[in-house]
């Protein structure tokens, strides 16, 4: 396998006769390198539909530059993951790659959508210690589709790109650009740009059914649609064994299901149900993988902190070990399934229920309004599941409600999440409370799950013999911390119940 980085860049558009500005003075900065000229050409790979376009992923083979070879980008919060492979003789992607999207193109062909070639010219900032902080990029463009009739379009842009610098370089960076007259990219690659409106069309948009508007409708499409993008993003990652991708791709699929049910009297059951059935076997399949990937960091952390004298660090290791060949086992039938027919047909399901959803016959209500009365029913589930844990005869009965309490806390916010935009601060506001209480029996119920999980390995052969004194101070070190979560806990939920979280689901 190739190399992965995270690329954290900005990428502004700018007239053919600006001037660079110079950054020598900008703070932080100790020298700026000799600029470097540098001709690329890179063909963008895609299917016939664009299915990678649509999800702002680019597979590229670039010649020329630093870094010549096949690179595929996928779009993480705040920046973009990149895979880069050397160059293959052929224009076939490579192995690896091809990989890693299969979950996205599923079976489709990838074929040069687009040819660009760029004149570039490479700027680095250094700090006093000669490493490199940053790179500025002048970018002449000229990029030309292989569909017929289309006409090759030129454009000139500034990019930006962090290499060892803080986030803080990249927006004084930014504010040297702005100043000197250039504008934010409208488009976040130069696939998409080269694309355009064209070739873009209709993606993310509502479906037209005809007739009255229905924005109730258009709020829970475009939840369905962001969520499968993202459980498709997150995909390709998780092929790639990226940090934290399991996790958040079963946050995207766990949206997903919550959607279907807080808004299911708006679906035809008879498609979603089926579909929420699916989505709950694909989050078991990714919680296999990430309880281990949590225990395993869980009682690393909980080891650095503690005092080195009380711990036998044999057993620290061959903990570590065995949940790390854990989350290797369950990662490795994670992406066998992810391979299967099974899980290619819930994506595909689950694509054309966010393009074309399966609604009601029934259903016409058409307000807004109705989404909040689904929060409003999530919201007293929640209270109810809290109210039995509280009134539990035992503490194994309270564990269990409380565990129940932490889902329902996570589908109440789930479901205000795409209100936000309507509700504003009142929705954020309420998120956030219930976030809180899900955050919160979140962290009780890990601690709970790693202490049942060092009481089974303090038994298991394979630490037998090491020191068992070590797993107890680990344990007592849980014990604490869910103690501290339960007491927190209080808190959290008294302040998700003020008159000015819930005023607006009245």
């Amino acid at each position: 396998m190739g190399r992965d980085h995270v690329e954290i860049e900005a990428k502004y558009s700018v007239s053919a006769e600006s001037a660079l500005p110079s950054f020598e003075d900008l703070a932080g900065v100790d020298t700026v390198d000799p600029p470097v000229s540098q001709d690329l050409v890179a063909d963008y790979f895609d299917t016939d539909d664009l299915r990678l376009a649509r999800l702002g992923i680019t597979l590229r083979r670039r010649a020329g530059g630093d870094d010549a070879g096949w690179h595929l980008k996928v779009p993480v919060v705040g920046a973009r993951h990149e895979a880069h492979e050397p160059s293959t003789p052929d224009q076939a992607p490579p192995g690896a790659l091809m990989d890693a999207l299969a979950g996205v193109v599923r079976g489709q062909q990838l074929a040069p959508l687009v040819t660009i070639r760029t004149s570039r010219v490479v700027h680095r900032l250094r700090d006093a210690g000669g490493s490199v902080l940053a790179e500025i990029a002048d970018d002449r463009v000229l990029a030309e589709r292989r569909t017929p009739g289309d006409r090759a379009t030129a454009w000139r842009e500034w990019e930006v790109e962090l290499v060892g610098g803080e986030p803080a370089l990249l927006q004084r960076v930014s504010r040297r650009f702005e100043t000197a007259g250039a504008l934010a990219a409208a488009n976040a690659s130069k696939l998409a740009r080269a694309l355009g409106e064209r070739g873009l069309a209709g993606v993310g948009e509502p479906a037209d059914e005809g007739g009255t508007p229905h924005p109730a409708r258009d709020v829970v499409r475009a939840r369905l649609q962001d969520q499968v993008t993202q459980l498709l993003r997150w995909d390709v990652l998780v092929r790639r064994d990226v940090d934290d991708s399991v996790h958040q791709m079963r946050v995207a699929g766990r949206r997903l299901r919550s959607a279907l049910a807080t808004f299911r009297p708006m679906f035809d059951r008879d498609r979603t149900e089926p579909l929420r059935a699916e989505l709950k076997w694909l989050g078991s399949l990714l919680g296999d993988a990430r309880d281990a990937e949590v225990l395993h960091d869980r009682i690393g952390d909980l080891a650095e902190g503690e005092d080195p004298r009380l711990l036998d660090q044999a057993t620290i290791a061959s903990t570590q070990d065995q949940l790390a060949t854990r989350y290797r086992d369950n990662h490795d039938r994670l992406v066998l399934e992810l391979r299967s027919t099974r899980y290619a047909a819930l994506v595909d399901e689950m694509d054309l229920l966010a393009a074309e959803p399966a609604w009601a016959p029934g259903d016409d209500d058409r307000k807004v309004d109705a989404l909040r009365k689904r929060v409003r029913h999530d919201w007293k589930r929640l209270g109810a599941a809290v109210a039995s844990a509280e009134g539990a005869p035992d503490a194994e009965a309270r564990q269990r409600g409380l565990h129940d309490a932490r889902k329902a806390a996570k589908r109440a916010r789930y479901a205000a999440e795409p209100l936000i935009p309507i509700y504003g601060t009142d929705a954020k506001r309420f998120v956030k409370a219930v976030k809180k209480v899900q955050t919160t029996l979140g962290n009780l119920n890990d601690a709970i799950v790693s202490m049942d999980e060092l009481q089974q390995l303090a038994a298991n052969e394979t630490t037998r013999g090491h020191n068992a004194f070590t797993l107890g101070v680990i344990h007592s070190r849980e014990q604490e911390a869910a103690d501290e979560s339960e007491a927190r806990f209080e808190k959290v939920w008294r302040k998700a119940r003020r008159k000015k979280v819930l005023r607006w689901l009245a």
